[in-house]
């Protein structure tokens, strides 16, 4: 779609949202104009609500992608600090998803898109307008960031927010090919969440990165069995003895892992990430499989990736943080504390 196709759209959508508001007398378009050389919107708006009238600067962008975004943001942002006279700034794209959404209300502008979402606030009016589709998705987008091998990628930025990486490293690092690492390196950069620096870059946005992953991770993925064991929570060290003697990695997880760091965590059922043979483990150990009433859960993780960062709590393997609070915060909602617990005491002191 072109430029022009887009105005026309934007201009109905731009009517509709503000004709709807009792509070709005009138809605007129204006074509912007400025010198040549400098940067103007493509369109003003003004809008009539009793004796006042408001300015409104448009900026529309054919491509929605969070770096895009900010910058259309910086040029608006400038353009109403050198126009009083302009009250507020929009963007407008075909689609805005929710890191757009976020860059937007980071630099107080509003937002709308073609799917009819829309964020908009100042000077009394309001209007949030969210969860609409992508009416013409594509393959690539922050979604593919967190596909399974995808994931190891982010998993390893955000254990190490402050490291500087080269492509050839990252890719050894999170075990993938340079080819992989490389478009997911592309989608990072169109996402604005890394900065190139010469053939380096580094993450730049840990928040905003962890918490789409968290909006896109489902603990459900995983495969799980649920068992009763006579020995309640003490089976974790059973366990550990048996994996560590046979070889297989193991590793503490949701309120198991939890509760060694963050030991105000009270539980009663167990969680164990194990690479394979569940039902080895379970036989060799004298687990129950159980339909009701678990109190042991095995897991078979959806990506090796998992188990990077595993580190050793009281002789017992235990997930990485940023593991730990991706599933606390997916299972059931029965994890929201510790998981903000986590975040705030333990993963933001890295991003320091």
């Amino acid at each position: 779609m072109n430029e022009k196709d887009l105005e026309t759209k934007f201009i109905n959508i731009i009517y509709q949202l503000f004709n709807v508001i009792s509070s709005v007398d009138a809605v007129q378009l204006e074509p912007s104009i400025g010198k040549h050389n400098q940067y103007r919107p493509d369109m003003l708006v003004t809008i009539k609500t009793g004796k006042r009238e408001y300015r409104v600067a448009i900026e529309i962008k054919s491509i929605g992608q969070p770096r895009f975004i900010r910058l259309a943001a910086q040029q608006l942002k400038e353009y109403l600090a050198s126009n009083k006279d302009v009250r507020y700034g929009i963007l407008a794209s075909p689609y805005i998803s929710e890191e757009g959404r976020q860059l937007c209300r980071k630099y107080n502008i509003g937002c709308i898109d073609l799917a009819g979402n829309a964020s908009l606030a100042f000077n009394g009016l309001y209007i949030d307008i969210q969860g609409r589709e992508n009416p013409s998705p594509t393959t690539r987008g922050v979604k593919s960031l967190f596909s399974r091998k995808s994931s190891r990628v982010v998993r390893v930025l955000l254990t190490e927010p402050k490291r500087l990486w080269h492509v050839q490293n990252l890719a050894k690092e999170a075990n993938l090919s340079l080819g992989q690492t490389s478009n997911i390196k592309r989608l990072l950069i169109d996402e604005d969440l890394v900065q190139e620096e010469g053939k380096s870059f580094r993450l730049t946005d840990p928040q905003r990165l962890l918490d789409s992953w968290t909006r896109n991770y489902l603990f459900r993925d995983n495969e799980s069995a649920d068992f009763y064991a006579i020995e309640g929570t003490q089976i974790e060290r059973k366990i550990a003895v048996f994996c560590k003697t046979t070889g297989i990695n193991y590793s503490l997880a949701l309120f198991s892992g939890a509760n060694l760091v963050a030991p105000f965590v009270r539980y009663n059922q167990s969680f164990v990430y194990v690479e394979d043979k569940i039902s080895e483990i379970a036989g060799q150990i004298g687990l129950k499989e159980v339909t009701t009433g678990p109190n042991v859960t095995l897991l078979k993780p959806y990506d090796e990736g998992v188990f990077y960062g595993t580190r050793e709590i009281n002789g017992l393997d235990v997930v990485s943080d940023v593991q730990l609070y991706l599933d606390l915060k997916n299972y059931q909602g029965r994890g929201e504390e510790a998981a903000q617990y986590i975040l705030e005491n333990r993963i933001k002191s890295a991003w320091q």
